[in-house]
Protein backbone atom coordinates (compact mmCIF):
# COMPACT_ATOMS: atom_id res chain seq x y z
CA UNK A 1 0.00 0.00 0.00
CA UNK A 2 1.50 3.32 -1.07
CA UNK A 3 1.95 6.13 1.40
CA UNK A 4 -0.44 9.09 1.24
CA UNK A 5 1.01 12.62 1.34
CA UNK A 6 -0.13 16.15 2.06
CA UNK A 7 1.41 19.57 1.72
CA UNK A 8 3.25 20.50 4.92
CA UNK A 9 2.84 24.24 4.24
CA UNK A 10 6.57 24.66 4.88
CA UNK A 11 8.74 25.28 1.83
CA UNK A 12 11.88 23.41 2.90
CA UNK A 13 9.89 20.36 3.96
CA UNK A 14 7.47 20.12 1.05
CA UNK A 15 5.10 17.17 1.15
CA UNK A 16 4.94 14.93 4.20
CA UNK A 17 3.08 11.72 5.02
CA UNK A 18 -0.61 12.36 5.71
CA UNK A 19 -0.35 11.40 9.39
CA UNK A 20 2.66 13.64 10.08
CA UNK A 21 2.48 17.15 11.54
CA UNK A 22 4.89 20.08 11.72
CA UNK A 23 6.00 22.21 14.68
CA UNK A 24 8.86 24.33 15.96
CA UNK A 25 11.85 22.22 16.97
CA UNK A 26 11.84 23.70 20.49
CA UNK A 27 8.74 21.62 21.21
CA UNK A 28 10.90 18.50 20.88
CA UNK A 29 13.18 19.85 23.60
CA UNK A 30 13.35 20.62 27.31
CA UNK A 31 15.71 23.50 26.50
CA UNK A 32 17.69 25.03 23.66
CA UNK A 33 20.63 27.25 24.64
CA UNK A 34 24.10 28.39 23.63
CA UNK A 35 27.33 28.23 25.58
CA UNK A 36 30.12 30.64 26.47
CA UNK A 37 33.88 31.07 26.64
CA UNK A 38 35.95 31.62 29.79
CA UNK A 39 38.36 34.56 29.58
CA UNK A 40 41.36 33.46 27.52
CA UNK A 41 43.83 35.43 29.65
CA UNK A 42 42.82 33.64 32.84
CA UNK A 43 45.20 30.72 33.12
CA UNK A 44 43.21 29.22 35.98
CA UNK A 45 40.18 28.82 33.66
CA UNK A 46 41.89 26.54 31.14
CA UNK A 47 43.51 23.10 30.82
CA UNK A 48 41.25 21.51 33.41
CA UNK A 49 39.25 18.30 33.10
CA UNK A 50 35.95 19.66 31.71
CA UNK A 51 35.62 19.21 27.92
CA UNK A 52 34.79 22.36 25.94
CA UNK A 53 33.92 22.42 22.23
CA UNK A 54 33.91 25.35 19.75
CA UNK A 55 31.71 25.70 16.67
CA UNK A 56 34.47 24.19 14.51
CA UNK A 57 33.83 20.81 16.15
CA UNK A 58 30.43 20.63 14.41
CA UNK A 59 30.93 19.00 11.01
CA UNK A 60 27.74 16.94 10.64
CA UNK A 61 29.60 14.34 12.65
CA UNK A 62 29.77 12.29 15.81
CA UNK A 63 31.90 14.37 18.23
CA UNK A 64 33.97 11.94 20.30
CA UNK A 65 36.69 14.27 21.64
CA UNK A 66 37.02 17.89 22.72
CA UNK A 67 39.87 20.08 21.41
CA UNK A 68 40.06 22.04 24.67
CA UNK A 69 39.27 21.64 28.36
CA UNK A 70 38.38 24.14 31.06
CA UNK A 71 38.49 24.10 34.86
CA UNK A 72 35.59 24.21 37.29
CA UNK A 73 36.51 27.84 37.94
CA UNK A 74 36.29 28.52 34.20
CA UNK A 75 32.85 26.93 34.11
CA UNK A 76 31.66 28.88 37.16
CA UNK A 77 32.90 32.22 35.83
CA UNK A 78 31.55 32.10 32.29
CA UNK A 79 28.22 31.69 30.56
CA UNK A 80 28.98 28.20 29.32
CA UNK A 81 26.87 25.33 30.65
CA UNK A 82 27.35 21.59 30.95
CA UNK A 83 25.38 19.37 28.60
CA UNK A 84 25.00 15.60 28.92
CA UNK A 85 26.43 13.01 26.57
CA UNK A 86 24.35 12.05 23.52
CA UNK A 87 23.25 15.64 22.89
CA UNK A 88 22.77 17.19 19.47
CA UNK A 89 24.50 20.54 18.97
CA UNK A 90 24.73 23.00 16.07
CA UNK A 91 27.22 25.71 15.06
CA UNK A 92 25.68 29.18 14.83
CA UNK A 93 28.51 31.22 13.26
CA UNK A 94 31.54 31.07 11.01
CA UNK A 95 32.50 28.58 8.32
CA UNK A 96 30.62 25.73 10.02
CA UNK A 97 27.40 27.68 10.60
CA UNK A 98 24.39 25.27 10.51
CA UNK A 99 26.64 22.21 10.78
CA UNK A 100 25.49 19.69 13.37
CA UNK A 101 27.27 17.45 15.86
CA UNK A 102 26.26 14.60 18.15
CA UNK A 103 28.33 14.78 21.34
CA UNK A 104 29.13 11.43 22.96
CA UNK A 105 30.46 12.78 26.28
CA UNK A 106 29.48 15.31 28.95
CA UNK A 107 30.79 18.68 27.82
CA UNK A 108 30.23 22.41 27.56
CA UNK A 109 30.59 24.62 24.50
CA UNK A 110 31.27 28.16 23.34
CA UNK A 111 28.76 30.89 22.53
CA UNK A 112 28.70 29.92 18.85
CA UNK A 113 27.24 26.50 19.60
CA UNK A 114 23.62 25.76 20.49
CA UNK A 115 22.59 22.59 22.35
CA UNK A 116 19.26 20.82 21.89
CA UNK A 117 18.40 19.06 25.16
CA UNK A 118 15.64 16.73 24.08
CA UNK A 119 12.42 16.02 25.95
CA UNK A 120 12.75 12.26 26.17
CA UNK A 121 8.95 11.83 26.05
CA UNK A 122 8.87 13.48 22.61
CA UNK A 123 12.26 13.23 20.97
CA UNK A 124 15.24 11.00 20.34
CA UNK A 125 18.42 13.07 20.32
CA UNK A 126 19.96 11.06 17.47
CA UNK A 127 16.86 11.79 15.37
CA UNK A 128 17.33 15.51 16.08
CA UNK A 129 20.90 15.10 14.84
CA UNK A 130 19.64 13.91 11.47
CA UNK A 131 16.61 16.21 11.44
CA UNK A 132 18.79 19.31 11.78
CA UNK A 133 21.09 18.09 9.02
CA UNK A 134 18.05 17.77 6.80
CA UNK A 135 17.08 21.35 7.70
CA UNK A 136 20.51 22.92 7.08
CA UNK A 137 19.57 24.90 3.98
CA UNK A 138 16.54 26.29 5.82
CA UNK A 139 18.75 27.23 8.79
CA UNK A 140 21.12 29.13 6.49
CA UNK A 141 18.26 31.34 5.24
CA UNK A 142 18.31 32.98 8.70
CA UNK A 143 22.02 33.78 8.51
CA UNK A 144 22.87 37.48 8.88
CA UNK A 145 25.98 39.61 9.34
CA UNK A 146 29.44 39.90 7.81
CA UNK A 147 32.55 37.69 7.93
CA UNK A 148 31.44 36.01 11.17
CA UNK A 149 27.80 35.93 10.12
CA UNK A 150 25.46 33.51 11.75
CA UNK A 151 22.11 32.68 13.27
CA UNK A 152 20.80 33.41 16.75
CA UNK A 153 19.41 31.09 19.41
CA UNK A 154 15.81 32.13 18.73
CA UNK A 155 16.22 31.10 15.09
CA UNK A 156 17.60 27.78 16.29
CA UNK A 157 14.59 27.26 18.58
CA UNK A 158 11.99 28.18 15.98
CA UNK A 159 13.01 26.05 12.99
CA UNK A 160 9.81 24.38 11.79
CA UNK A 161 10.31 20.63 11.40
CA UNK A 162 8.24 17.47 10.95
CA UNK A 163 6.70 16.14 14.17
CA UNK A 164 6.54 12.34 14.36
CA UNK A 165 6.26 9.62 16.98
CA UNK A 166 9.19 8.34 19.01
CA UNK A 167 8.89 4.90 17.45
CA UNK A 168 9.18 6.32 13.93
CA UNK A 169 12.06 8.57 15.01
CA UNK A 170 13.85 5.48 16.28
CA UNK A 171 13.35 3.61 12.98
CA UNK A 172 14.63 6.55 10.95
CA UNK A 173 17.62 7.17 13.22
CA UNK A 174 18.60 3.49 13.20
CA UNK A 175 18.35 3.32 9.42
CA UNK A 176 20.34 6.52 8.91
CA UNK A 177 22.97 5.33 11.40
CA UNK A 178 23.50 2.32 9.16
CA UNK A 179 23.44 4.08 5.78
CA UNK A 180 25.43 7.12 6.87
CA UNK A 181 27.88 4.94 8.78
CA UNK A 182 28.60 2.99 5.60
CA UNK A 183 29.02 6.25 3.66
CA UNK A 184 31.32 7.63 6.37
CA UNK A 185 33.48 4.51 6.14
CA UNK A 186 33.83 5.01 2.39
CA UNK A 187 34.64 8.71 2.93
CA UNK A 188 37.28 7.77 5.51
CA UNK A 189 38.79 5.29 3.05
CA UNK A 190 38.99 7.96 0.31
CA UNK A 191 40.55 10.40 2.80
CA UNK A 192 43.13 7.79 3.81
CA UNK A 193 44.02 7.16 0.17
CA UNK A 194 44.36 10.91 -0.42
CA UNK A 195 46.80 11.19 2.51
CA UNK A 196 48.77 8.23 1.16
CA UNK A 197 48.92 9.83 -2.30
CA UNK A 198 50.08 13.13 -0.78
CA UNK A 199 52.80 11.31 1.17
CA UNK A 200 53.84 9.46 -1.99
CA UNK A 201 53.97 12.75 -3.90
CA UNK A 202 56.18 14.26 -1.21
CA UNK A 203 58.52 11.26 -1.31
CA UNK A 204 58.76 11.45 -5.12
CA UNK A 205 59.66 15.15 -4.91
CA UNK A 206 62.25 14.60 -2.15
CA UNK A 207 63.84 11.66 -3.96
CA UNK A 208 64.10 13.55 -7.26
CA UNK A 209 65.61 16.75 -5.86
CA UNK A 210 68.15 14.93 -3.65
CA UNK A 211 69.01 11.81 -5.66
CA UNK A 212 68.20 12.72 -9.26
CA UNK A 213 66.65 10.54 -11.95
CA UNK A 214 69.55 8.20 -12.70
CA UNK A 215 69.78 5.39 -10.11
CA UNK A 216 73.16 4.23 -11.51
CA UNK A 217 75.05 7.50 -11.03
CA UNK A 218 77.97 7.39 -8.53
CA UNK A 219 76.99 8.82 -5.13
CA UNK A 220 78.74 10.66 -2.29
CA UNK A 221 77.84 11.54 1.28
CA UNK A 222 76.24 14.98 1.46
CA UNK A 223 77.25 15.44 5.09
CA UNK A 224 73.61 16.33 5.92
CA UNK A 225 71.51 13.72 7.70
CA UNK A 226 68.15 14.42 6.05
CA UNK A 227 69.69 14.44 2.57
CA UNK A 228 72.02 11.45 2.88
CA UNK A 229 73.89 10.52 -0.29
CA UNK A 230 73.70 12.68 -3.41
CA UNK A 231 75.07 12.24 -6.94
CA UNK A 232 78.84 12.68 -6.93
CA UNK A 233 78.82 15.66 -9.32
CA UNK A 234 76.13 17.64 -7.42
CA UNK A 235 76.79 20.47 -4.96
CA UNK A 236 75.29 21.66 -1.66
CA UNK A 237 74.58 25.38 -1.25
CA UNK A 238 72.70 27.39 1.34
CA UNK A 239 69.75 29.39 0.08
CA UNK A 240 71.33 32.69 1.16
CA UNK A 241 74.07 32.16 -1.43
CA UNK A 242 71.49 31.58 -4.15
CA UNK A 243 69.05 34.41 -3.45
CA UNK A 244 68.26 37.42 -1.30
CA UNK A 245 65.56 36.30 1.14
CA UNK A 246 63.16 39.07 2.21
CA UNK A 247 59.88 39.24 4.09
CA UNK A 248 56.87 41.25 3.05
CA UNK A 249 55.13 43.78 5.21
CA UNK A 250 51.62 44.63 6.34
CA UNK A 251 50.14 48.12 6.73
CA UNK A 252 48.76 48.51 10.25
CA UNK A 253 46.09 48.50 11.47
CA UNK A 254 44.79 45.72 9.24
CA UNK A 255 41.86 46.82 7.11
CA UNK A 256 42.49 50.55 7.63
CA UNK A 257 40.94 52.22 4.57
CA UNK A 258 43.84 54.68 4.42
CA UNK A 259 45.94 51.75 3.21
CA UNK A 260 43.59 49.01 2.04
CA UNK A 261 40.96 48.51 -0.69
CA UNK A 262 42.97 50.13 -3.47
CA UNK A 263 44.08 48.83 -6.87
CA UNK A 264 47.44 47.28 -5.89
CA UNK A 265 47.30 43.51 -5.28
CA UNK A 266 48.21 42.51 -1.72
CA UNK A 267 49.02 38.83 -1.25
CA UNK A 268 48.39 36.96 2.00
CA UNK A 269 49.29 33.46 3.18
CA UNK A 270 45.80 32.15 2.36
CA UNK A 271 46.29 33.09 -1.30
CA UNK A 272 49.32 30.78 -1.43
CA UNK A 273 47.94 27.88 0.59
CA UNK A 274 44.46 27.70 -0.97
CA UNK A 275 45.58 25.03 -3.46
CA UNK A 276 48.57 22.86 -4.36
CA UNK A 277 49.35 24.45 -7.73
CA UNK A 278 52.80 25.82 -8.57
CA UNK A 279 51.48 29.27 -9.49
CA UNK A 280 49.33 31.76 -7.64
CA UNK A 281 47.35 33.79 -10.17
CA UNK A 282 45.33 36.13 -7.97
CA UNK A 283 44.90 37.45 -4.45
CA UNK A 284 41.85 38.47 -2.48
CA UNK A 285 43.04 41.75 -0.96
CA UNK A 286 44.45 45.02 -2.28
CA UNK A 287 46.12 48.16 -0.94
CA UNK A 288 46.43 51.81 -1.93
CA UNK A 289 49.60 53.75 -2.78
CA UNK A 290 49.76 54.89 0.86
CA UNK A 291 50.15 51.28 1.94
CA UNK A 292 53.23 50.62 -0.21
CA UNK A 293 55.60 52.21 2.30
CA UNK A 294 54.65 49.44 4.75
CA UNK A 295 55.27 46.54 2.36
CA UNK A 296 57.14 45.83 -0.87
CA UNK A 297 56.35 45.00 -4.50
CA UNK A 298 57.64 41.95 -6.36
CA UNK A 299 57.73 41.19 -10.07
CA UNK A 300 55.98 38.24 -11.72
CA UNK A 301 57.90 34.95 -11.63
CA UNK A 302 59.17 35.43 -8.08
CA UNK A 303 59.61 32.40 -5.85
CA UNK A 304 57.66 32.75 -2.57
CA UNK A 305 57.44 30.83 0.71
CA UNK A 306 54.94 31.14 3.56
CA UNK A 307 56.78 31.83 6.82
CA UNK A 308 54.21 31.97 9.61
CA UNK A 309 51.26 30.06 11.01
CA UNK A 310 50.24 26.45 10.70
CA UNK A 311 50.73 26.48 6.92
CA UNK A 312 54.26 27.86 6.81
CA UNK A 313 56.89 26.40 4.48
CA UNK A 314 54.60 26.29 1.43
CA UNK A 315 56.27 27.53 -1.78
CA UNK A 316 54.60 29.23 -4.75
CA UNK A 317 55.48 31.33 -7.82
CA UNK A 318 53.43 34.45 -8.55
CA UNK A 319 52.24 35.16 -12.09
CA UNK A 320 51.56 38.88 -11.51
CA UNK A 321 53.19 41.90 -9.89
CA UNK A 322 52.03 42.20 -6.30
CA UNK A 323 52.78 43.43 -2.81
CA UNK A 324 52.77 40.83 -0.04
CA UNK A 325 52.38 40.60 3.70
CA UNK A 326 54.83 39.66 6.44
CA UNK A 327 53.62 36.06 6.49
CA UNK A 328 55.42 35.50 3.17
CA UNK A 329 59.09 35.46 2.19
CA UNK A 330 60.29 36.22 -1.35
CA UNK A 331 63.47 35.08 -3.06
CA UNK A 332 64.90 38.06 -4.94
CA UNK A 333 67.76 38.01 -7.48
CA UNK A 334 67.62 34.23 -7.78
CA UNK A 335 70.99 32.92 -8.94
CA UNK A 336 71.36 31.92 -12.59
CA UNK A 337 72.79 28.63 -11.28
CA UNK A 338 69.34 27.44 -10.16
CA UNK A 339 66.17 26.83 -12.16
CA UNK A 340 63.18 28.48 -10.44
CA UNK A 341 61.03 25.36 -10.86
CA UNK A 342 63.75 23.13 -9.42
CA UNK A 343 64.04 25.62 -6.55
CA UNK A 344 60.27 25.42 -6.06
CA UNK A 345 60.35 21.63 -5.79
CA UNK A 346 63.41 21.77 -3.51
CA UNK A 347 61.50 24.04 -1.13
CA UNK A 348 58.44 21.80 -1.36
CA UNK A 349 60.60 18.88 -0.24
CA UNK A 350 61.52 20.92 2.84
CA UNK A 351 58.04 22.00 3.99
CA UNK A 352 58.02 19.65 6.99
CA UNK A 353 61.56 20.74 7.94
CA UNK A 354 60.53 24.39 7.84
CA UNK A 355 57.49 23.70 10.01
CA UNK A 356 59.60 21.81 12.56
CA UNK A 357 62.30 24.51 12.54
CA UNK A 358 59.75 27.26 13.15
CA UNK A 359 57.70 25.50 15.83
CA UNK A 360 59.20 26.19 19.24
CA UNK A 361 56.14 24.94 21.13
CA UNK A 362 55.07 28.44 22.16
CA UNK A 363 52.63 30.66 20.29
CA UNK A 364 52.45 31.05 16.52
CA UNK A 365 55.15 29.21 14.51
CA UNK A 366 57.37 31.69 12.71
CA UNK A 367 60.03 31.10 10.06
CA UNK A 368 62.60 33.90 9.96
CA UNK A 369 64.82 34.79 7.02
CA UNK A 370 67.92 33.40 8.79
CA UNK A 371 66.37 29.93 9.07
CA UNK A 372 65.34 30.08 5.41
CA UNK A 373 68.67 31.50 4.26
CA UNK A 374 70.71 28.87 6.09
CA UNK A 375 68.73 25.97 4.65
CA UNK A 376 70.96 23.84 2.39
CA UNK A 377 69.74 22.83 -1.06
CA UNK A 378 71.18 20.20 -3.37
CA UNK A 379 72.26 21.80 -6.66
CA UNK A 380 72.66 19.64 -9.79
CA UNK A 381 73.88 21.06 -13.11
CA UNK A 382 71.21 23.27 -14.77
CA UNK A 383 70.43 20.69 -17.45
CA UNK A 384 69.57 18.11 -14.79
CA UNK A 385 67.57 20.66 -12.81
CA UNK A 386 65.40 21.27 -15.86
CA UNK A 387 64.97 17.53 -16.46
CA UNK A 388 64.03 16.93 -12.81
CA UNK A 389 61.54 19.82 -12.76
CA UNK A 390 59.94 18.54 -15.99
CA UNK A 391 59.74 15.00 -14.58
CA UNK A 392 58.12 16.28 -11.38
CA UNK A 393 55.64 18.43 -13.30
CA UNK A 394 54.35 15.30 -15.04
CA UNK A 395 54.56 12.94 -12.08
CA UNK A 396 52.92 15.36 -9.64
CA UNK A 397 50.19 16.16 -12.16
CA UNK A 398 49.39 12.43 -12.44
CA UNK A 399 49.23 12.09 -8.64
CA UNK A 400 47.11 15.24 -8.35
CA UNK A 401 44.67 13.77 -10.89
CA UNK A 402 44.29 10.66 -8.72
CA UNK A 403 43.76 12.86 -5.65
CA UNK A 404 41.11 14.87 -7.52
CA UNK A 405 39.22 11.64 -8.34
CA UNK A 406 39.20 10.72 -4.65
CA UNK A 407 38.11 14.21 -3.65
CA UNK A 408 35.23 14.10 -6.13
CA UNK A 409 34.17 10.73 -4.73
CA UNK A 410 34.04 12.31 -1.25
CA UNK A 411 31.87 15.15 -2.60
CA UNK A 412 29.49 12.60 -4.15
CA UNK A 413 29.31 10.54 -0.95
CA UNK A 414 28.55 13.63 1.13
CA UNK A 415 25.83 14.68 -1.33
CA UNK A 416 24.41 11.17 -1.15
CA UNK A 417 24.31 11.33 2.66
CA UNK A 418 22.66 14.74 2.53
CA UNK A 419 19.94 13.58 0.14
CA UNK A 420 19.24 10.34 2.05
CA UNK A 421 18.96 12.21 5.36
CA UNK A 422 16.57 14.77 3.84
CA UNK A 423 14.37 12.13 2.20
CA UNK A 424 13.87 10.13 5.40
CA UNK A 425 13.50 12.94 7.97
CA UNK A 426 10.85 14.60 5.79
CA UNK A 427 9.04 11.33 5.04
CA UNK A 428 9.73 11.27 1.30
CA UNK A 429 10.96 7.73 1.86
CA UNK A 430 9.83 5.26 4.47
CA UNK A 431 11.90 2.82 6.50
CA UNK A 432 10.36 -0.58 5.83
Amino acid sequence: MSREYKDSGIEWIGQIPKEWKVMKIKHYCKSVFSGGTPQSNKEEYWDGNIPWIPSGSCKNNIIATAPKHITQKGLDNSSTKLIPSDTTVMAMTGATCSNVGFVTFDTCMNQSVVAYIENKDKALSKFLFYLLQGAQEEVLTHKTGGAQSGINVDDCRNIIVPFISLSEQQKIADYLDKVCGEADEMIALQEKMIEELKAYKQSVITEAVTKGLNPKVPMKDSGIDWIGEIPEHWEIKKIKYLSQVVRGGSPRPAGDTRYYEGNIPFMKVADITKDDNIYVHSCEYSIKEAGLSHTRMISPETLLLTNSGATLGVPKINSFATSFNDGIAAFLNLSSSINIYFAYYSLKARTLYFLESASLGIGQPNLNTDIIGNTPLVIPPLVEQTEIASFLDTKCSDIDSLIAVKQQKIVELKEYKKSVIYEYVTGKKEVV
